[in-house]
């Protein structure tokens, strides 16, 4: 790991990709590529990069996507088109060799993913809270 990256740095992706709506619409690839997307969309938020109708949105080329996740070129495309046609994004593309404008669906928005920080798991109030040394028992 290079200096400076971060250690806890991660990829969220949201636990509804797994349920009944998407489990047969989007393939394990479209949704890591929805991941990348999301964490961009969260960068953007942060930067203010919101649309007249207040959507976030974002800039992330097929270029970029393919470079990410080491795919060829056509399956990158399809894996954005299974992804826009499931309603989860949508593109506005500016002509051909420009980057498209990319927009998060915004029902998804309201769940809050963006907007919300990881935090550290809750506090366990099972148990002793005093560090305890484990000894090794003496065999025979």
């Amino acid at each position: 790991m290079k200096t400076g990256e971060n250690s806890e740095a991660f990829y969220r992706i949201p636990k509804f990709l797994f349920g009944d709506k998407y489990k047969n619409i989007l393939s394990t690839d479209a949704k890591m590529l929805y991941a990348l997307l999301l964490d961009r969309a969260s960068l953007s938020a942060k930067n203010g990069w919101f649309a007249d109708d207040g959507r976030v949105f974002i800039y992330f080329t097929v270029a970029e996507a393919r470079k990410s996740l080491s795919f060829c070129n056509d399956k990158t495309i399809r894996l954005f088109r299974e992804i826009e046609k499931s309603g989860l994004i949508e593109r506005k593309r500016y002509g051909r060799g420009k980057a498209s404008v990319i927009f998060i669906n915004q029902e998804f928005l309201k769940t809050e993913f963006l907007k919300t920080e990881f935090k550290s798991s809750e506090k366990s109030n099972s148990g002793s809270r005093e560090n305890r040394i484990q000894e090794v028992g003496k065999t025979e």
